[in-house]
């Protein structure tokens, strides 16, 4: 019963620490990915290739441990039952892969809603973590996003201890989510960077 309390307690602490404001002076940038979809993301983020082995979009701030990696899934290529899964069902599989080696999780938030006629849902949690004589406790926050054919995913990451500082890079990134008619006219460079004339 104390550990319970204990953890209610950490967690209210954690929730609230994170109401007050945090410096938005971030600088966005606008990707498109594989013409598929387009996100903004902090301008200080660089591409890497080395979170995720099929991941569409992967970029991080070493300096910062701050990660994002961006997934998408063709529901017909899911196997046997893909093209009928839930939101939901696809989410809690993205979410059993996600802490597949965490020691604990514990789910901070959780909302599903819609938007430009994609179902989405948002998670945000906080994971416990051994890695052989080391412990880590990390922010992390699950998107999804659907449409008729596609599941995309984002998983973000980024240490506990600071995660109130940078939670505006993760809100930017979630909420910027576009398909490709609701983009705006612009250039892509070969990166997937649009410019605006």
């Amino acid at each position: 019963m104390k550990l319970r309390a204990t953890i209610t307690l950490a967690a209210v602490i954690g929730l609230l620490a994170c109401q007050t404001p945090t410096s938005r002076s971030v600088e966005l940038a606008e990707y498109v990915v594989d013409d598929l979809y387009s996100v903004r993301l902090p301008s200080n983020l660089s591409k890497t290739t080395d979170l995720h082995d099929y991941a569409s979009l992967q970029y991080s701030d070493p300096k910062t441990d701050f990660y994002v990696l961006g997934i998408y899934d063709e529901k017909e290529k899911l196997g046997r039952g893909g093209s009928s899964f839930k939101t939901s069902v696809y989410f809690r599989f993205v979410e059993r892969t996600v802490f597949e080696h965490a020691d604990s999780t514990f789910e901070q938030s959780e909302v599903t809603f819609k938007r430009d006629g994609l179902n989405c849902k948002v998670a945000d949690y906080y994971a416990h973590i051994r890695h052989f004589d080391d412990e880590y406790e990390v922010f992390y926050r699950i998107a999804i996003y659907e449409t008729d054919t596609h599941f995309f995913q984002f998983v973000i990451w980024m240490p506990y201890e600071n995660h109130c500082e940078r939670i505006y890079w993760a809100d930017s990134i979630t909420y910027s989510f576009q398909l490709p008619e609701k983009i705006p006219d612009g250039t892509a460079s070969a990166d997937g960077l649009i410019s605006y004339q």
